[in-house]
């Protein structure tokens, strides 16, 4: 995944277990942080839209 977000300027990945609390049902969580809070809901948006056209995905929301 790394390789592929090294075109996207400014983009930083980083990948680590979870560490704390308890085992959790759905392992992944995406998290995008920014200044521009219309251009991060903006691309949020794309995310959970790809995420659900994902098959297996299961469970996609936001909580902003």
């Amino acid at each position: 995944m790394a390789e592929r977000v090294k075109a996207i300027p400014g983009a930083d990945i980083v990948v680590r277990p979870f560490m704390l609390g308890p085992t959790i049902k759905y392992p992944v969580e995406f998290r995008l942080v920014g200044d521009d809070d219309a251009l991060i809901r903006a691309k949020g948006e794309e995310m959970v839209a790809a995420l659900r056209a994902t098959p297996g995905a299961g469970r996609v929301w936001t909580n902003w």
